[in-house]
């Protein structure tokens, strides 16, 4: 699958909830909205760079997908869409196609992928943090926590030095 997804030129963006994000957020809801906002602007900083365009596809949400869909809406077009113009001119709303899509993972190849790179990745975060007494995550030695997570590493986004840390997994405090 990793050979697949690097072939069809894929990479991951994630970001990581670090505490002081975690004790701000006053329930699910808005820790979602904010850290959904917060991937949507890296993601536009990609497509800005490359000079590319890009579709958000969502996982479906059991039960209260109406209510996330109509919240989320607004959050986009209030939010994300609404935000100025960058300095080379583009405002997210030209980079990014401004469609809300929620797909069922059981018909969506790329929504199974990424729900496997991501539960890679979250038992990576937990097995880190389990292991550390300081709490101090080490985003660069996730890779050696899963074997899984090791198979994906190559598709995170990275530095031109190769550093996946704040590129392709961002801690979001």
């Amino acid at each position: 699958m990793a050979d697949i997804l690097k072939e069809a030129d894929c990479y991951v963006l994630s970001i990581i909830l670090g505490p002081v994000t975690m004790q701000s957020v006053k329930n699910f809801e808005d820790c979602y909205l904010e850290a959904i906002g917060f991937l949507a602007e890296r993601f536009f900083i990609n497509l800005n760079i490359s000079k590319d365009f890009g579709w958000v596809v969502h996982d479906s949400i059991d039960g209260s997908e109406k209510v996330f869909r109509n919240g989320f809406k607004e959050y986009v077009e209030k939010t994300i869409f609404s935000l100025p113009r960058w300095k080379y001119g583009y405002s997210i709303s030209d980079r990014v196609y401004p469609c809300l899509s929620f797909f069922d993972d059981k018909n969506c190849g790329i929504l199974q992928c990424s729900d496997l790179i991501a539960l890679a990745l979250n038992n990576s975060i937990w097995k880190n943090i389990k292991d550390l007494s300081d709490n101090n995550l080490q985003v660069e030695e996730l890779k050696n926590n899963n074997d899984f997570l090791e198979l994906y590493w190559d598709l995170f986004k990275k530095s031109e030095s190769g550093i996946v840390n704040g590129y392709g997994i961002k801690i979001w405090n």
